[in-house]
């Protein structure tokens, strides 16, 4: 499988759908410039091994925004440290908002927080293999729940460029 394949797909998240088509990055240097890559430390990027990155973007009916990442490096160790990272930045880029966990029934490991304030947003983050992956919305957990769990069943044991 390749890495677009760890993604969000049609409609798995509830109410969403992928808007265009998934966006590849296959060097270190253009997921640094990208939206997800910017904040990112290219040295530690370098000793986790780097390999590819690929991300989508869903909407909701009313104009909710959502999207999915799936990002590949050369250990699962090191996946495990930038999910970790990827959870920490997102709780921080929350501001004031009440932050409320949750946990991905059948999703191994995986870690969510729904935000509540003036804007709420949901993010969830797990691993497989070598890959950190990310589902979240500006609705609620449950579409972002579903689609991990969709995402899980789908690839979850499978050969691919996440392992399996």
């Amino acid at each position: 499988m390749k890495l677009t394949a760890y993604l969000v797909h049609g409609s798995q998240e509830t109410g969403f759908t992928t808007q265009g088509a998934p966006s590849v990055e296959t060097s270190l240097q253009s997921y640094l410039a990208s939206q997800y890559g910017a904040s990112s430390d290219p040295t530690t990027l370098k000793a986790e091994r780097f390999k590819e990155f690929a991300d989508v973007n869903t909407g909701g009916p009313s104009g909710e925004q959502g999207g999915s990442f799936a990002l590949a490096l050369g250990s699962p160790s090191a996946a495990t440290h930038e999910q970790v990272a990827s959870l920490t930045t997102a709780k921080q880029d929350q501001g004031g908002a009440k932050l409320v966990p949750f946990t991905l029934p059948g999703v191994p490991g995986s870690t969510g927080v729904h935000a509540v304030g003036s804007s709420s947003s949901s993010n969830a983050y797990w691993r497989e293999g070598t890959c950190v992956l990310w589902v979240g919305d500006t609705d609620s957990s449950a579409p972002v729940i579903a689609a991990a769990q969709a995402i899980w069943g789908a690839t979850h044991a499978h050969k691919g460029v996440c392992g399996g």
